[in-house]
C-alpha cells in the first residue's frame, strides 16, 4: 500500500486527507506498464472492478489493522468529470467493497458542471482548481459521520479536496479517500 498527503494550504486552507492506494500510476508518456493502462484508459471504458479489487483489498486489509476502517458508516465513489456520470469501474467496485466490508455504499456526491473543456486534461494545481470548484453536490442530507470515498486515481488532489469541503459543509466530520493509483511524482507538472 501506498499513500500520500493531498494537501493544497492556499487553495482548501485547513483542509488535507491521506490518500490510500495499491501503487502509483503512471502516465503512458512516463512509463508503459499494465496497471496503469487499466487505470488510465481501460477503467474509465470498462467494468474493470475485478481486476481492482484484488489490489484494492489488499489496502482494505492493512488500513482495517490499523483501525483506520473502524465506525465506517458509508462507501460512496466521487463522480468523473462530467454532469451524471460515474466510472464504470467505480460504481461496481463500490458494491464489492460494501459487500467486503459489510457496510453500505451510495453515491452520495453528484456533479454539477463539466469540468473538462472538450475533454482536455487540465495540467496544473490551479487550473484544476478552478475547473473543479463548486462542481459537485451532496445529493441528500448527511446522517453518517464517517464515509469512504472511493476515486480511481489522486493527481493533484483538488478533486478530493473539493468533495472533503463540500461534505464537511454538509456535516459531515470523517472521510477516509481510497483510489486505484497515485499519480507518480516523475509525472507531475
Amino acid at each position: 500500500m501506498i499513500n500520500e498527503l493531498a494537501i493544497l494550504p492556499i487553495l482548501y486552507p485547513g483542509f488535507f486527507e491521506m490518500v490510500y492506494a495499491p501503487k502509483w500510476y503512471y502516465t503512458l508518456g512516463v512509463k508503459q506498464d499494465a496497471y496503469s493502462r487499466e487505470i488510465c484508459y481501460c477503467s474509465k471504458r470498462l467494468d474493470r472492478s475485478n481486476y481492482f479489487f484484488s489490489h484494492v483489498r489488499e489496502v482494505l486489509d492493512e488500513l482495517s489493522k490499523k483501525g483506520i476502517l473502524n465506525d465506517l458508516d458509508l462507501i460512496s465513489s466521487l463522480p468523473s468529470h462530467n454532469v451524471g456520470a460515474y466510472s464504470p469501474t467505480l460504481i461496481p467496485l463500490a458494491e464489492k467493497i460494501s459487500d467486503y466490508l459489510n457496510v453500505p455504499d451510495e453515491n452520495i456526491i453528484s456533479r454539477t458542471k463539466s469540468t473538462r473543456e472538450g475533454g482536455q486534461r487540465l495540467d496544473t494545481r490551479y487550473s484544476r482548481f478552478l475547473s473543479v470548484r463548486d462542481s459537485m453536490t451532496v445529493t441528500r442530507e448527511l446522517n453518517e459521520n464517517k464515509i469512504m470515498l472511493l476515486d480511481d486515481v489522486k493527481t493533484t488532489g483538488v478533486t478530493i479536496l473539493e468533495t472533503k469541503r463540500i461534505l464537511f459543509k454538509a456535516g459531515l466530520k470523517k472521510t477516509v479517500t481510497v483510489c486505484f493509483g497515485i499519480n507518480s511524482r516523475i509525472d507531475r507538472g
